[in-house]
């Protein structure tokens, strides 16, 4: 019986071998080539094929489209006023979404719409910086214009032909933003349309000072964190690629900003720090999108240099902008960074947040007790003195013992340092100043001895909400 039934089995294989190799020659008799492949070349391949060919020629044309709107910007005619090129190109972005929207709604194909409602929404920015030089000509809280290329030059005629073409310019661009925005992230499109207006009128403030320009740029970065924070990134809407595209947008204005002041007028110090800053900002949202610490450990710490960069520029343009004593230069350096590093840190996995705090109380210390040996004056000796007592505390939570040693060093030789200075120049602040620091410490150990499980707890739920995770 054992020997009939593996004789069945071979037989049915055989049998299944033959039927298909039978049904193989029929295929070939019928034209098939002999090494075609079903699969490859099947329908279903072939409409992928397609679909990927009709992207490829929608990026074609969309590149085109923008390369036609920079070749008219920067294109010099010889007839015609500034205001006739500019509403030129106004109609151009409003011809856009017009033909978005016939897309959407009579040939019901959506990817083209969205392909040209994000290339009109995409103008918007240049729109508004080319409206911005018509204000300017006209309104320069600088006093009269500089020279600049001929092809960044936009002068209105008169202040109210820059009022009209404004009026003209908000009629066009508004429905033309929302439209775009309703049809790239619906869910987020109110709250989209008032950060895309708001940051785009960054644009439009008559000056061109160094330090107002850097001004506009750390409120926007901010207020940009502040909704990928709040908003952004508990949206799903907002992590598609159209939602991607258009938290890029939103950006836009502020690096049109910033690449005006850098091609066409004075690089202050305060822009070289927001470039920093803007520099580290990257490298830790890279960061927050790997998927295990290891990978993500490198973006994080090197974005702590651009970061230290960014807050040595801004010390160093604080100091001469205000006059300031130079003993307070690495303290307005030092201090934020390890601030700044610490509020980081709640928002990476916590392995690497307690790598990245070590290193920012670290280098906050060795600058403090380094400041000492200086003739800084008393209110940086202070600062020094509240930095070692942070650097106590944070080896203590942390059982760090290197820099609990170390901010026992700085705030013991900040303490002499203090009060040598205050003997020498005998001044009430000194010595209450002192006292003050003193009774706070004390004050601040009871607090601590007390409520140590409650503030332990309202941390952590700090960090959660931080890093967006769900509570438990």
């Amino acid at each position: 019986m054992e020997r009939t039934g593996n004789e069945f089995s071979f037989a049915a294989v055989v049998n299944e071998t033959t039927a298909s190799g039978a049904h193989g020659d029929r295929a070939g008799r019928h034209g098939s080539s002999p090494g075609a492949d079903p699969v490859r070349d099947g329908p279903e391949s072939r409409a992928a094929r397609i679909t990927l060919l009709s992207r490829v020629l929608r990026v074609i044309g969309a590149i085109v489209v923008a390369a036609s709107a920079g070749t008219f910007l920067f294109q010099r005619w010889e007839t015609g006023t500034d205001l006739a090129r500019y509403f030129a190109l106004l109609a151009q972005a409003g011809l856009l979404s017009a033909t978005g929207f016939f897309c959407a709604v009579r040939l019901s194909e959506s990817r083209s719409a969205r392909t040209f409602q994000a290339l009109a929404a995409g103008m918007v920015p240049a729109l508004f910086a080319i409206l911005g030089g018509l204000i300017y000509s006209q309104w320069s809280l600088d006093g009269p214009p500089g020279q600049i290329a001929s092809y960044a030059t936009w002068v209105a005629p008169s202040g109210g032909a820059a009022l009209a073409t404004l009026a003209a310019t908000l009629v066009v661009t508004v429905p033309v933003s929302m439209l775009a925005l309703l049809s790239l992230a619906r869910s987020e499109a109110r709250v989209l349309a008032t950060a895309f207006v708001t940051a785009n009128a960054a644009l439009l403030v008559p000056t061109r000072h160094p330090a107002v320009m850097a001004a506009i740029v750390a409120a926007g970065f901010v207020g940009l964190a502040a909704l990928e924070l709040r908003r952004f990134q508990a949206s799903t809407a907002m992590r598609t690629r159209e939602g991607l595209l258009v938290r890029g947008m939103l950006a836009l204005p502020f690096v049109l900003v910033i690449a005006r002041s850098l091609v066409h007028y004075e690089l202050s110090l305060y822009m070289a720090s927001i470039l920093a800053f803007a520099i580290a900002g990257l490298l830790f949202a890279f960061a927050r999108v790997q998927e295990g610490p290891e990978t993500a450990a490198p973006f994080e710490l090197g974005g702590l240099v651009p970061m230290a960069v960014g807050w040595l520029a801004f010390a160093g343009a604080t100091v001469d902008t205000f006059g300031a004593h130079d003993g307070l230069f690495l303290p307005l350096a030092a201090l934020p960074f390890a601030l700044t590093v610490h509020g980081l840190a709640l928002l990476v996995r916590p392995g690497n947040a307690k790598r990245l705090r070590g290193i920012a109380t670290a280098l906050a210390l060795v600058a403090m007790g380094g400041n000492l040996f200086l003739d800084v004056g008393v209110l940086p000796m202070f600062l020094a003195l509240i930095t070692g007592i942070g650097g106590i505390v944070h080896g203590f939570l942390f059982e760090r013992r290197r820099l609990m040693v170390l901010g026992a060093v700085v705030g013991a030789g900040a303490l002499v340092a203090h009060v040598l200075e205050a003997i020498d120049l005998y001044a009430h602040l000194h010595w209450t100043s002192l006292s003050v620091l003193g009774g706070a410490v004390i004050l601040g150990a009871s607090l601590l001895e007390r409520h140590h499980v409650a503030l332990a707890k309202r941390l952590e739920r700090l960090r959660v909400r931080a890093r967006g995770e769900e509570t438990l």
